[in-house]
């Protein structure tokens, strides 16, 4: 009869101890167990997976397909997988796994070698429904050294969408704003191919709008300050047509409700330029005009003080890694990428 297989499970990756439920242990034998991670700055909490989390994985040894697509979830006390698998000494194994589980089945596939397709993947979902794709692989993992340590599998997850966020600095020092209606058209469909270059392809002819920040609910930012957006997965794709849109909005007596004062709609090129990111190898990458896999997209926009007088906005976008920061680009007056005003 099949049992849920439980992990002892410490994030540090740190030895682990198996328990199998309900079922006595089988002398000589050590079940396979894994201990999964997350790149810092997910969409998930901090750098571990939130309890509840599912992922899917595949692997074995020799042709031996010990997993295939099977469902594990990470709970309080460890990892859970229906069933339970045992380690085959002197067998070398590769394990894949594709975050979150629940994707389509048909949409989702691995081959032995560990090439991973995601056919269709829809990313326009926002906010807690968001889902913050991801891949892991332990490859050449020794049966032997796992027996002897008692260890769990680690599966370090890496994003394969772009996160952007839009922050807004406000240079006044006399006035709140607040931002209304920021509205930007992406694309939201497209296919994945982990061997390909670029991953992303085949990207759908209808795109949607995201909109963020009616009136009735404005991104408030008081005078001197930066208030930030909340973020946006996006499947990675060229930039150099796409725009975001806004209202800048100033009151008096604003604490009140006061009056409105000032009020401007702008129109901001989102284009990236040419710039230099880290690939999965490694090493790095020249893209241009693209959001790539597994970067975030800063976008600031300068509100200045005389914003009323007529200043127009600067943007500088901040380009990282998901853990680290990877490199920046900004434009000056004379480029294309300051404000446009659409009154």
């Amino acid at each position: 009869m099949k049992q849920l297989y439980a992990l002892s499970f410490l994030f540090s990756l740190a030895a682990c101890t198996t328990i199998v439920v309900d079922e006595p242990p089988v002398d000589g034998l050590v079940s396979i167990g894994f201990s999964p991670q997350a790149e810092t700055r997910a969409a998930v909490t901090g750098t571990e997976l939130p309890n509840g989390s599912r992922f899917n994985v595949w692997g074995g040894y020799g042709g031996n397909n010990v997993f295939s697509g099977r469902e594990v979830t990470k709970t309080a006390n460890g990892c859970i997988y229906q069933g339970t698998e045992y380690w085959m000494p002197g067998q070398t194994y590769n394990f894949y796994a594709v975050y979150p589980a629940g994707l389509k089945a048909d949409a989702v596939a691995v081959t032995d070698e560990g090439t991973v397709t995601v056919s269709g993947f829809d990313c326009s979902a926002t906010g807690d429904a968001a889902v913050d794709l991801m891949t892991a692989s332990a490859t050449s993992v020794l049966a032997d050294r796992v027996i002897n340590s008692q260890s769990a599998v680690g599966l370090k997850f890496r994003h394969l969408l772009s996160l952007l966020t839009f922050t807004f600095e406000n240079k006044l020092a006399s006035h709140s704003i607040d931002v209304t209606n920021l509205r930007l058209t992406i694309a939201v469909k497209a296919d994945y191919l982990s061997t390909s270059s670029p991953s992303w392809m085949n990207h759908a002819s209808d795109r949607k709008e995201f909109a963020f920040y009616p009136a009735e609910a404005p991104l408030g930012v008081a005078n001197s300050v930066s208030a930030t957006s909340a973020p946006l997965l996006v499947i990675p794709q060229e930039n150099a047509g796409i725009i975001v849109t806004f209202t800048v909005n100033i009151r008096e007596a604003y604490a009140d409700g006061g009056s409105l004062v000032f009020s401007k709609r702008y129109a901001v090129p989102l284009a990236t330029g040419e710039q230099t990111v880290a690939d999965r190898n490694g090493g790095s990458v020249v893209v241009e005009d693209q959001w790539y896999t597994g970067c975030r997209y800063n976008y600031k926009a300068v509100i200045p003080e005389n914003v009323m007088d007529g200043q127009d906005i600067t943007l500088t976008v901040s380009i990282k890694d998901w853990d680290i920061e990877d490199t920046s680009v900004s434009w000056d007056d004379d480029d294309e990428g300051n404000a446009v005003n659409n009154p």
